[in-house]
């Protein structure tokens, strides 16, 4: 939330609710799932990303997902090197730069955590079979 907007506010989205939402928008923009095919849970948390399990993994290993986007560049697909436009400084959620092995557990342990306390555990990330 910026100061000034309409939502100064409100507090953040949770960073494994904001990491669904990357790795789901750039499944769709890269067409390796459509959005039809992605599942909610019974708290219409996204849980399924409609990616066969490996093609998954290699996905998440990449780190490519969680990279900025938005800027096209004329080297890079993302030109983008503001990683504080959607975050603090201690909490980068769109990383300008590679993510290293650490980002890489970072961020996956962040799509397995849920905002609702009252769920205590969480279901595995949903994969389709192709």
């Amino acid at each position: 939330p910026e100061k000034g907007s309409r939502l100064e506010g409100a507090e953040p989205c949770p960073a494994g609710t904001f990491r669904r939402a990357q790795l789901a928008r750039y499944l769709i923009d890269h067409d390796l799932a459509a959005g039809e095919a992605m599942e909610y849970d019974e708290h219409d948390r996204l849980v399924g990303f409609g990616c066969v399990g490996k093609e998954l993994e290699k996905l998440l290993e990449s780190g490519e997902p969680f990279l900025t986007s938005g800027c096209p560049g004329q080297a890079r697909d993302c030109a983008c090197n503001r990683p504080f436009g959607d975050g603090p400084p201690g909490d980068i959620r769109s990383f300008p730069f590679p993510l290293e092995a650490e980002d890489v557990s970072m961020v996956k342990m962040q799509l397995a955590t849920y905002a609702d306390p009252a769920v205590k555990k969480h279901e595995p990330l949903r994969q389709a079979q192709r």
